[in-house]
């Protein structure tokens, strides 16, 4: 399939459709070596615009793919199309739906106990078919990341879902890739959140706040080069 990237702030992005995004999952979910899966924000983007570390990390994920819509207008992309498969995270559903198809199993890893409890309640009401065979957090982990990453094998999970924050994420990933038995890593990074009542009205004013932000800085980087 041929590579298709579209570049924000020097750092390259894949920008396949939703079709072609899920043949590679079918690719990843038959390997014998664990392929990895990144969704990545604008703050993310611009995070890795100033930390060259963080942006070699970012460029090793076999699919990093754009999670807002807005970055498209950064190569002035109009397409109705792929703009809704990012707004509406269409990947995501199809994915969902392909595990569950495939009776695949499904370990969430994240920072918090409140932040996977959000996303079991998501899962467990939308997907309760999908197979969730188990979670675990640095917060109760503590220290023993190994520990953790026993807890993760000893499932045989399929899939991970990581709910770790960037640059949080990628440094787990960096440092216990070659531990972790799984056939796919999913980061989510900072695009997790959970949005209701108040707490949506008040994260999108936040969201609209930061992508006028990075908007500015995009256009100073540009100017700049």
């Amino acid at each position: 399939m041929k590579r298709k990237k579209i570049e924000i702030m020097g750092v390259e992005i894949d920008n396949y459709s939703v079709r072609e995004s899920l043949l590679l999952a079918d690719a990843y979910l038959n390997n014998n070596v664990m392929n990895t899966i990144e969704y990545i924000t604008m703050d993310t983007v611009n995070k890795a615009a100033k930390d060259s570390h963080l942006k070699n990390q970012l460029e090793k994920i076999d699919l990093l793919m754009p999670c807002e819509k807005e970055m498209l207008d950064v190569y002035g992309i109009k397409d109705i199309q792929r703009r809704k498969e990012i707004g509406d995270n269409i990947f995501f559903v199809e994915f969902l739906r392909k595990a569950i198809r495939l009776n695949k199993k499904v370990f969430i890893l994240g920072e918090k106990e409140s932040t996977v409890s959000n996303l079991k309640e998501f899962l467990t009401q939308f997907y309760e078919e999908l197979q969730l065979v188990g979670s675990v957090t640095l917060e109760s982990g503590g220290k023993d990341i190994q520990g953790l990453v026993n807890t993760m094998n000893a499932e045989a999970p399929d899939i991970i879902f990581s709910i770790l924050p960037s640059p949080q994420q990628e440094d787990f990933l960096e440092e216990q890739n070659d531990k972790i038995s799984a056939k796919v890593w999913f980061g989510f990074g900072n695009s997790f959140r959970k949005r209701n009542g108040l707490l949506h009205a008040m994260d999108e004013l936040l969201h609209l706040l930061k992508k006028l932000l990075l908007r500015a800085r995009i256009t100073k980087y540009q100017n700049e080069r």
